[in-house]
């Protein structure tokens, strides 16, 4: 079996939902590098202080996120274009979807960081010990919470 895209609206031989998704993630995350560059100014020191330490690790969040956007459109255009069967299609994109989702993981895990150690979205000094201890009891939860189930689909229990 083949992917028919026949009858998909092109815009120079590449399809118009390609192209939009693509310049759509590209555009948000170019709009918060750039939201990042040009911050609004604080009314205080310690949030302006906060911010200019948790940049590093929001970067680092978008970069992730561009790359995750990046595969995503590179494996779409690969399916359309190289006439791959779909038993091959299927088995790469399994090993690719779970690429993406580490990675999203980890933008996740760069976002927890600027959060919990920086007082980001909260504007107020936060007890950061209490909650960089749950914020790293979290993240091994749901570490362990996955492998578990991961575990289980994989052993078809």
């Amino acid at each position: 079996m083949y992917f028919d895209f026949a009858r998909t609206p092109e815009i120079f031989g590449v399809p118009i939902l390609l192209v939009s998704f693509a310049l759509d993630i590209f555009l948000c995350v170019a709009f918060s590098l750039v939201a990042l560059r040009r911050p609004a100014p604080m009314h205080h020191a310690a949030g302006d202080l906060a911010r200019t330490r948790a940049r590093p690790w929001l970067i680092a969040t978008s970069a992730t996120l561009i790359l995750v956007g990046a595969l995503v459109v590179g494996v779409i255009a690969w399916a359309i274009f190289s006439g791959v069967r779909a038993a091959l299609l299927t088995f790469i994109v399994a090993w690719i979807d779970l690429i993406i989702a580490l990675l999203i993981a980890l933008s996740i895990i760069f976002v927890g960081q600027a959060v919990a150690f920086y007082e980001l979205f909260t504007g107020k000094i936060l007890p950061r010990r209490d909650l960089f201890r749950q914020w790293r009891g979290a993240v091994i939860l749901a570490g362990g919470y996955g492998s578990v189930v991961a575990f289980a689909i994989r052993a078809h229990i």
